[in-house]
């Protein structure tokens, strides 16, 4: 008896939902472990008295170094899907920066000459100097100042829609990240109290900003969310019928990290102390590759992207030997084009040696 159409349908809506079921499932938790299986091993290291930084290395040893610093709010995780390909032609380091995972939570040290020095320092115990970098939004930032402080040390740069010039003070009112601010000082107003809510996430989610996006919908999706992390709190909540790119939301602020970070960027800007975003990019001696995801604005003005092509043109100005490549993705390249990641690096490794 042939399947009716109706049948049919109800087959092909079935398989579609077991791949997106699946998908969801291992879009973050499936790349490590195949890093892993790759041999990827995790290591602490002490850089100075106090401060120990937490890395992943390949199995790369040999070949040229490599050391990848995720955003903030991001760890060595994130770097996974890139990390095997990587390992072929580089000594691969991607590190915990301090306040992340696990590297130390010292807040004297969330300063971005502080972590470009550390940095610089875990670069010359581990491999043999100069070696390349790449940093991801503020690992951008941190990535050109290590640059621009140690021109010995570093022999190229890649910069991944760092946020250069949208993160002064007088732009990040109208930036998307700008819209949580009071959301963030809130909670570090409370979270020592007696019954303070300790979990940022359950705290934040449902008044951010991006919920606005998801218009009458979010209080169901937040609370559903929420949910899950009660129950485990250690785990990073996935929905998955809402697919990946949607789950990043959450995954984004589940990981274990210091808020007081985000208070010394955004807030008290100490983070910024010595640190001249328009000094460190002229200072940069070494071959850089500026890879620029999409922009957009919201319907409010606001700008959904770490910065927009007329910061991008400064950047481009104050750059000695920059190539500029514009990919049509969201802020995390390195994990929705891995391809054009690993691409990227290998010419900008090229362009090193000669």
């Amino acid at each position: 008896m042939l399947p009716t159409a109706t049948g049919l349908l109800l087959l092909a809506g079935g398989l579609a939902a077991a791949r997106l079921h699946r998908t969801t499932r291992n879009y973050y938790r499936g790349p490590v472990n195949k890093a892993y299986a790759a041999g990827v091993a995790t290591h602490r290291r002490e850089i100075r008295p106090g401060t120990v930084l937490h890395y992943a290395r390949t199995s790369g040893t040999g070949r040229p170094g490599l050391l990848l610093i995720p955003g903030q709010g991001s760890l060595w995780y994130d770097y996974a899907r890139v990390l095997p390909d990587l390992s072929a032609d580089f000594d691969v380091v991607a590190v915990d920066v301090h306040g992340h995972g696990g590297s130390s939570w010292n807040r004297a040290d969330y300063c971005a000459t502080v972590i470009a020095a550390d940095l610089v320092l875990l670069g010359r115990e581990l491999f043999d100097t100069p070696f390349l970098v790449a940093g991801h939004s503020s690992g951008g930032l941190i990535a050109v100042q290590m640059a621009a402080g140690h021109p010995d040390d570093i022999a190229g740069v890649l910069i991944e829609d760092a946020p250069f010039f949208a993160t002064e003070p007088g732009r990040v009112p109208g930036t998307f990240v700008g819209q949580d601010l009071d959301l963030l000082a809130g909670y570090l107003a409370q979270v020592e109290e007696p019954d303070g809510e300790a979990d940022y996430l359950a705290y934040a989610l449902p008044h951010a900003y991006i919920g606005t996006l998801f218009g009458g919908v979010w209080p169901f999706i937040s609370g559903q969310v929420i949910a899950q992390r009660r129950k485990h709190p250690q785990a990073t909540p996935n929905i998955w019928y809402l697919g990946p790119a949607i789950n990043r939301i959450w995954e984004s602020i589940s990981h274990p990290f210091d808020r007081w970070w985000s208070h010394a960027f955004f807030l008290s800007r100490s983070w910024h102390e010595d640190f001249d975003q328009a000094t460190a990019l002229r200072s940069v001696t070494a071959p850089t590759t500026f890879l620029k995801a999409s922009t957009s604005y919201g319907a409010d003005g606001v700008l959904l992207a770490a910065l927009n092509e007329e910061d991008l043109a400064k950047v481009e100005k104050l750059l000695v030997d920059n190539r500029t490549v514009h990919v049509t993705a969201g802020h995390d390249i390195h994990f929705e084009k891995p391809a054009v990641f690993t691409r990227a690096l290998r010419e900008l490794a090229d362009r090193s040696r000669r």
